[in-house]
């Protein structure tokens, strides 16, 4: 199983992966840039609903996030059709 602080650090790493700062992360998830801390540093458990929302924005897998996967990024046909089902 996952820490906290393994699921913020595979995060942070998808994050500058993209070149992202928190800020901008936070923009595009539809969250706060200090929880995007939160997470980064396992201060928090996290929601599925929210790793899915950073798992579209950041274009890898929840799979990724969780450790369950190696593979960083994931191709989507049409990201701005994946993201409805969230809002």
């Amino acid at each position: 199983m996952i820490t906290k602080k393994e699921f913020g650090n595979r995060l942070k790493a998808a994050r500058k992966m993209r070149g992202w700062s928190q800020q901008k992360l936070a923009d595009e998830a539809d969250t706060h840039q200090s929880r995007i801390a939160d997470w980064e540093n396992g201060r928090f458990d996290i929601f599925l609903w929210a790793a899915a929302r950073l798992a579209v924005a950041l274009n890898v897998s929840t799979d990724y996030l969780a450790g369950l996967s190696d593979e960083l990024e994931v191709q989507h046909e049409d990201q701005s059709s994946s993201t409805r089902w969230l809002d």
